[in-house]
């Protein structure tokens, strides 16, 4: 798998497994959400950038504190229970009534590179908390880089092949707008990977 379809499967992972914190689900409806995606670039220039951010709200209907269940029921009336893990913090804070807001945002962009030579930042991060006492709400924002080769180029297909440091080679749809060459091959683009979730509860 190329490091553009393992960073994309990551965030569908973290979203899962940062879900309120979550370790468990019971007799659950899945909460209705809405997805907003852009994608620019200029047109006959190589390069863009694509966003999709996710948003879920849903209100507090009822909580266990013992087995730190809560019942969250969104604006359609689906509910969903989950288990809070200890490792959500301020759950104590939580009450019926409160509202829950989930926001879950990826961002690729793409640079054809001028200098093949220059340094990247591999991977950074950023991981915050409610301070103890608060509503629970927590941030969670990772940004990776990579480096890929064109490799092959298909004109006639518009398809364009890339081989990443790593090794592993995946095949591309290149939009319609870019000629496609053997001049591309050898050509070296940055690719730059930002995915970030965040989560706020407030009372009503």
């Amino acid at each position: 798998m190329s490091p553009v379809h393992k960073s994309l499967s990551r965030l569908l992972v973290c979203c899962g497994a940062l879900m309120l914190a979550a370790c468990a689900t019971q007799h659950d409806d899945e909460l209705s959400g809405s997805t907003v995606g852009s994608h620019v670039f200029k047109q006959g220039q190589p390069g863009s950038v694509s966003t999709q951010i996710t948003t879920i709200e849903a209100d507090v209907v009822a909580i266990d504190y013992k087995k730190r269940d809560v019942t969250l029921q969104d604006a359609q009336g689906n509910k969903r229970t989950l288990t809070i893990s200890s490792e959500g913090t301020n759950f104590n804070q939580v009450k019926v009534g409160d509202h829950f807001l989930l926001e879950s945002a990826t961002e690729m962009s793409v640079f054809l590179l001028t200098d093949q030579n220059s340094a990247i930042n591999a991977e950074r991060s950023v991981n915050l908390k409610a301070p103890q006492g608060e509503k629970p709400a927590f941030l969670v924002a990772e940004t990776t880089e990579f480096k890929a080769l064109i490799s092959a180029v298909d004109p006639a297909a518009q398809m364009a092949t890339l081989t990443f440091e790593d090794g592993s080679r995946d095949t591309f749809k290149v939009r319609p707008d870019l000629q496609l060459s053997e001049k591309m091959l050898g050509q070296v683009i940055l690719i730059r990977v930002t995915e970030a979730i965040a989560l706020t509860v407030s009372a009503r």
